[in-house]
C-alpha cells in the first residue's frame, strides 16, 4: 500500500494548478476592432477664402484609411484606439509649420488635452515643443497623442531585474483585457458609437496660422478575430 501524501503538500501542488490554470486564463488577451471615419475637417474663414475648393476621401497607403485634401495641404489619416496617424503633404512652394504648442486633442467626453507626437519622450510631454517645419510640396508622418494620457507609476513593477515603477500609457479607446469575459469587453465598447474625437491642428504658412479641425466617428466596435 503506498505511503499517503501530506495534506500540506496537495494543498501546495492544488495552489500551484490554480495559479497555473489562472495564469493560462489571464495570458489570453481579448482584443477590441474599431471602424473610425473622418467625418469632417473645419476650416477657418480664411482658408476658405484662399486654398478653395476640398474634398474628404477613402484612401489605400500603407495603411491610410481617409484624405483630407485642399490647395494648401493633403492629409492622410489613420485612427486607431491607441493613437492617430498621419501623412501631410505640404502643397505650396512655401514652407508651413505644425503649430504643436497649440494643437489640442479633444476627447470623446468634449474635453482638450494637450498633444504629443514622435520624437517626443514621455517625461517631456508637458514642456514647450518646437514647431515642425515641412519644406514647399514636402511632406511628413507623424501622430497625436494626448499627453496626459501617459503616466509614470512607482507601483509597476517593470523589466528584468525587476524594477519598480514604469510608464502607463492610456488607450485613446478601451481595446484590449486581459482573461475574463469578452462580451463584457465589448459591450462596454459599444457606449463608444456614435462619439466623437477631434483634432485641431494648427498650420502656420506666410504667418498666418490657419487652424484645421478634424472630426473622427466611432461608426463601430467589434471583438478582433483570434
Amino acid at each position: 500500500m503506498g505511503k499517503k501524501v501530506p495534506m500540506r503538500i496537495k494543498a501546495f501542488f492544488l495552489g500551484l494548478l490554480f495559479i497555473f490554470l489562472f495564469g493560462c486564463a489571464a495570458s489570453v488577451i481579448h482584443y477590441l476592432q474599431y471602424d473610425i471615419v473622418l467625418e469632417e475637417v473645419e476650416r477657418p474663414p480664411e482658408a476658405k477664402e484662399r486654398y478653395r475648393g476640398h474634398e474628404i476621401s477613402t484612401a489605400e497607403e500603407e495603411g491610410y484609411k481617409y484624405i483630407f485634401e485642399d490647395e494648401m495641404i493633403r492629409i492622410l489619416w489613420m485612427a486607431s484606439p491607441t493613437e492617430l496617424r498621419f501623412r501631410l503633404q505640404n502643397k505650396t512652394d512655401h514652407s508651413i509649420k505644425i503649430i504643436w504648442n497649440d494643437a489640442t486633442y479633444v476627447c470623446e467626453k468634449g474635453k482638450s488635452h494637450r498633444v504629443m507626437h514622435a520624437g517626443v519622450k514621455y517625461i517631456n510631454r508637458n514642456n514647450p515643443q518646437q514647431s515642425s517645419i515641412v519644406a514647399g510640396k514636402g511632406s511628413i508622418t507623424d501622430f497625436i497623442y494626448p499627453a496626459d494620457y501617459a503616466n509614470y507609476t512607482y507601483d509597476r513593477w517593470v523589466e528584468r531585474p525587476l524594477q519598480a515603477g514604469g510608464w502607463i500609457v492610456k488607450p485613446l479607446l478601451p481595446y484590449s483585457q486581459a482573461g475574463g469575459d469578452p462580451q463584457k469587453l465589448l459591450n462596454n465598447a459599444t457606449s463608444y458609437i456614435d462619439k466623437t474625437i477631434q483634432v485641431l491642428l494648427p498650420i502656420k504658412l506666410e504667418e498666418v496660422t490657419y487652424n484645421y479641425i478634424f472630426t473622427f466617428l466611432v461608426k463601430d466596435v467589434h471583438l478582433a478575430a483570434t
